[in-house]
Order: C-alpha cells, then sequence, then structure tokens
C-alpha cells in the first residue's frame, strides 16, 4: 500500500483528504492541531520550528498553510513565516519521491500578503524539487482535477508535471 503524508491534515480540506484516502492509502498526518480524522499515524509538529522525521512517503501532500486573506494583510509576516519558510522545511526534513503543493488562484494576482507568500512557495517548490529530484505538483483554485483524481494520476505515473 503506498504511504501518503498529509501536511494540514487536521484542516478542512486536510481532514476530508484522510478520510477520502484512507481505504486506498496508507495515510499518515501532520499538523499543529489535533487530528480531526484518524489517520494511520499523526505527528504533531508546527512546520515553522525545525523537525526530524525519518519515515519516506510515496508522496507528501503539502496543505499546510495560513489561509485567510484579509487577515494576512494585517500580519503579513506571520504568512510569509509559515507559508514560505513552513513550506521550506517540509521540503527539506520529509522525504518523498512526489510533491504535491496545495496553491491557490491568489498567487497569480500577488495582491495579498496571502497570494505573495503562496506565489513564493511555489516557486520555491520547483526549485527544490528541480534540484532534489522529487516530483513536484502543483494543485490550485483553477485546477479541473480534484486531489483525490491527481494522486491517483501521480502514483500511477500518468500525471503531466509542472
Amino acid at each position: 500500500m503506498k504511504k501518503i503524508l498529509i501536511t494540514g491534515s487536521s484542516g478542512y480540506i486536510g481532514s476530508h483528504l484522510c478520510k477520502m484516502l484512507e481505504n486506498d492509502y496508507e495515510v499518515h498526518g501532520l499538523d499543529i492541531n489535533e487530528p480531526l480524522h484518524p489517520v494511520k499515524q499523526f505527528n504533531h509538529i508546527d512546520i515553522n520550528r525545525l523537525f526530524t522525521t525519518e519515515d519516506e512517503y510515496d508522496a507528501v501532500i503539502h496543505l499546510a498553510a495560513l489561509v485567510n486573506v484579509s487577515r494576512s494583510e494585517r500580519m503579513p509576516i506571520q504568512y510569509y513565516i509559515t507559508n514560505l519558510n513552513g513550506t521550506m522545511n517540509v521540503l527539506n526534513k520529509i522525504k518523498t519521491k512526489n510533491f504535491i503543493f496545495a496553491s491557490t488562484g491568489a498567487a497569480a494576482l500577488c495582491e495579498s500578503a496571502y497570494g505573495i507568500s503562496k506565489r513564493a512557495a511555489e516557486d520555491v517548490v520547483k526549485e527544490y524539487c528541480t534540484v532534489h529530484n522529487p516530483t513536484p505538483y502543483t494543485l490550485d483554485s483553477t485546477t479541473s482535477l480534484v486531489a483525490q483524481d491527481m494522486l491517483l494520476l501521480i502514483l500511477m505515473g500518468l500525471c503531466i508535471t509542472l
């Protein structure tokens, strides 16, 4: 069974994705909050802090982020720290063959700290994966495939990369 790590597994999308994938994959979660849906293994980790893990995954679905656009305007530095530095920590500390990054349509516009932080994280993911070889994929609000379908295509080797 393929082993999948979902960062932000306790969030709205993450908890639903854990539930959707549980019958077909060994689902592991990583979040600062307790899981809303049970997973095979849960890692209580703040991606803003340095952490270590020895596990290797067939895919990492990186959902962990701060996502409130209006709040990002009041506290932009926290959004840069979490959405950019947190993403870099995940890339550097978790071994995977495939890295799926959940971005946003706001990254194309870059009109808020949220959009800017997600666009910068997209660029870091592309650069990191070019150098270190995990296959990168980005999902955003304009993606026509749902995450489960995208994951299935990735694991079957049928998905077009960035």
